[in-house]
């Protein structure tokens, strides 16, 4: 029942084939992915909470990607830098990233406002108070000079 709960971390993932290690097509602006900066376009995914990927579909990996929000998620990467001389190197890059961090800006910028509007009328109530007390001081001084 709580599928729908399920967050990921704003990668958006390709495979070429289904025998091939999946790989980052796309990074969502603003998600955690990008927040953490520690993801590049192309990077394959080879371990997701330190198990292999390896062999499973693109819908598979997905899967384990996403998670309760809030929590994290351990994904080792493969990152290919091509050289000018010689052959490609292959880095190996772990990152631990919050899944569904990013709809929460929202909810505390809307907190925020409620929370100064809330503040903003506890100032102004006090001075008609203080007003109604100085009238009648002012009446009784004249009347005890008669």
């Amino acid at each position: 029942t709580m599928a729908a709960a399920r967050k990921g971390v704003g990668l958006a993932l390709e495979q070429a084939t289904s025998s091939t290690l999946c790989y980052v097509a796309d990074i969502q602006p603003g998600a955690s992915a990008a927040l953490h900066g520690g993801v590049d376009i192309g990077d394959k995914i080879l371990f997701i909470d330190r198990q292999t990927v390896a062999g499973l579909s693109l819908s598979q990996v997905g899967a384990r990607m996403a998670g309760p929000e809030g929590t994290y998620v351990q994904i080792g990467l493969v990152r290919t830098s091509s050289n000018l001389f010689g052959p490609d190197s292959e880095e190996h890059v772990e990152v631990s990233l919050c899944r569904g961090r990013h709809g929460n800006g929202q909810v505390s910028h809307v907190v925020g406002e409620t929370a100064g509007m809330v503040q903003g009328t506890q100032p102004h109530s006090p001075p008609p108070h203080s007003h109604a007390r100085e009238s009648p001081t002012a009446g009784s001084g004249g009347m005890g000079g008669g």
